[in-house]
């Protein structure tokens, strides 16, 4: 940018503050309650062990769609490692209030357990993978996948 004598106006750091304010968000839940949350980077949405141990090399060139059919067939196989995945993106998505999965007594008074989140859980995960990106193709599976066999899509909705 230029001063009004024509010269370069020397770079200034931007403020911690003005970087908070850019990455996060404020969102009302179903509770009524107002959570903060931020966007999460690729390598927060999909841990370094779930992808070396799921995807094989071939499939870092295969399409997202791909990508995304065998992730969901690796959750069928471990249903409880989806539950630990969403929990991860809770705790890392959500700045207020904090977050803390592990076994309840262990939980610090200034954090919320998972668990406390009730209703609210759902809706707060939807909206950290929203602000952070994630595909609606991939958000499409995850529903598919919690959603009874046999019902006909006759599950009830979280939303």
């Amino acid at each position: 940018m230029s001063s009004s004598n024509g010269q370069e106006e020397p770079l200034q750091p931007t403020p911690v503050d003005e970087w908070r304010r850019d990455a996060r968000r404020n969102v009302r839940l179903p509770s009524g309650h107002v959570a903060t949350i931020r966007a999460l980077t690729q390598r927060d949405l999909i841990s370094v062990a779930l992808v070396t141990a799921v995807l094989s090399p071939e499939m870092e060139q295969a399409d997202e769609g791909a990508r995304q059919r065998r992730l969901m067939e690796y959750y069928r196989a471990h249903p409880d490692e989806l539950f630990d995945y969403e929990n991860a993106l809770l705790r890392k998505g959500c700045v207020h209030p904090r977050i803390f999965v592990g076994p309840e007594a262990d939980c610090p008074p200034d954090m919320l357990h998972v668990l406390d989140l009730g209703a609210d859980r759902d809706a707060l995960l939807r909206a950290i993978q929203q602000v952070s990106g994630m595909t609606e193709a991939a958000g499409a599976a995850v529903e598919s996948f919690r959603e009874p066999t046999g019902t006909g899509g006759s599950a009830p909705s979280a939303g």
